[in-house]
């Protein structure tokens, strides 16, 4: 409601003074269009101003228009809001306006503030511009030192809203949210929290998640998959429970210097022989819901000769059909495992059985970035020494994000 509050704010301040111009900015074209641009409309409706096109309103015929293509809403008073996106900087450059606002601030870099902040610094209709703020918390970032800085610098207002007494989301979902959230991220979204993922990428990690996991036929089986040459190729095998929420990881596969095509093999089913040594699969392809991985697979990789992972998956055994694959955002999905580690509610809902010794030491060395021995960003460690630890974190990431997403059960607005 944050993103709605901010459009109302935006729309009157441009009914009230003729003439105004204003610039909206979200991270992303699609979260303008669908979050600020819907808002508007939402606005405009409850307000019963009349759409119509610009020509009518010029005429005195409409109370509104809105350009799609030039993302412009022009209204009868002469007044204008600009729809732009962070994501391209450049749209920004040459925009004079009396007053702009920032959705979802946080997880737009420090230099469109600065864009914006330059484009207001002065109005003659306001007296004095302003960039307004508004977005959830998103760790502690530039956004963050501005929120502390609120209370000694008079040029800054600070106001937080908690989402669990504003009273527009209701306490079922709030419930559910504690539930299946993670605790950190609970307390970002619905507590307005600057959280800080420091150290370990899942410090929350701990013996509690280690214990033997039996096969249970009444659940269903996936494989998580990394691919690498001469990085390891990864499967993990788990289970999910649906009824429960709870990951069972059952058997590991990482093994460096595997051909494409012998790594295919070995998960249909069909034994195989690395460094003199053989492994089989703990299921074949008949007794495995879903392969489940990143959109990578799709890529064609010199080492295969300009074939791809999904091509070469498919000729060797593991049927179309039962091969997914998507592009996973790295936030999202790491607060989808977090929650499954330790949710809010408290209750583990993911267990690793002992033998799976490489995905447990991954997990207890998987961490971010450090600068002088302090963690920095949200990105992990992606040196050689910190790398060798993801490549079971992918393959893990790849099943509970696809399974059970954080982001389209609960957004980011």
């Amino acid at each position: 409601m944050k993103t709605y509050g901010g459009s109302l704010k935006g729309a009157l301040c441009s009914l009230q003074n003729p003439g105004c111009s204003g610039l909206e900015v979200a991270p992303t074209h699609k979260m303008a269009r669908d979050a600020i641009v819907r808002g508007y409309e939402d606005i405009h409706r409850r307000l019963e101003l009349r759409k119509g096109t610009d020509t009518q309103v010029l005429n005195g015929a409409a109370d509104y228009s809105f350009n799609k293509s030039d993302g412009i809403y022009h209204y009868c008073n002469g007044s204008m809001i600009y729809i732009r996106s962070g994501s391209d900087p450049d749209s920004l450059q040459g925009l004079t306006a009396d007053w702009c606002r920032m959705d979802e601030a946080a997880r737009m870099p420090y230099e469109i503030f600065e864009t914006l902040l330059d484009r207001v610094s002065y109005s003659p209709i306001l007296g004095r511009g302003y960039v307004l703020i508004t977005t959830t918390p998103y760790g502690t970032n530039w956004v963050y030192d501005l929120y502390s800085d609120a209370e000694s610098n008079p040029d800054i207002h600070a106001e937080t809203i908690y989402t669990i007494e504003a009273g527009l989301v209701s306490q079922e979902r709030i419930d559910f949210a504690r539930a299946h959230m993670d605790l950190r991220y609970f307390r970002q979204q619905y507590m307005a929290s600057f959280e800080t993922w420091a150290g370990l990428v899942y410090d929350g990690f701990s013996d509690e998640n280690v214990r033997r996991c039996e096969y249970n036929p009444g659940l269903p089986v996936y494989v998580g998959l990394d691919f690498g040459w001469t990085d390891p190729c990864v499967a993990i095998w788990l289970q999910y429970d649906k009824h429960t929420g709870t990951y069972y990881i059952l058997d590991e596969f990482v093994q460096p210097h595997v051909m494409g095509s012998r790594f295919a093999e070995m998960l249909a089913g069909k034994p195989i022989t690395i460094a003199g040594q053989e492994y089989k699969a703990p299921f074949d392809a008949r007794q495995v819901t879903k392969y489940i991985t990143g959109h990578e697979v799709t890529q064609s990789t010199q080492a295969a000769g300009g074939v791809s992972m999904r091509n070469i998956l498919e000729k060797f055994g593991v049927p179309y059909h039962k091969l997914e694959y998507k592009l996973h955002r790295t936030f999202p999905s790491f607060q989808s495992v977090r929650a499954a580690i330790e949710p809010g509610s408290g209750e583990t809902r993911l267990f690793v059985d002992p033998k799976c010794q490489r995905t447990i030491k991954d997990f207890r060395g998987y961490h971010y970035k450090e600068v002088n021995g302090e963690p920095v960003g949200e990105m992990p460690d992606d040196s050689p020494e910190g790398h060798k630890y993801s490549h079971t974190m992918d393959a893990l990431r790849y099943v509970v994000n696809t399974l059970t997403p954080i982001e389209p059960q609960f957004g980011w607005s």
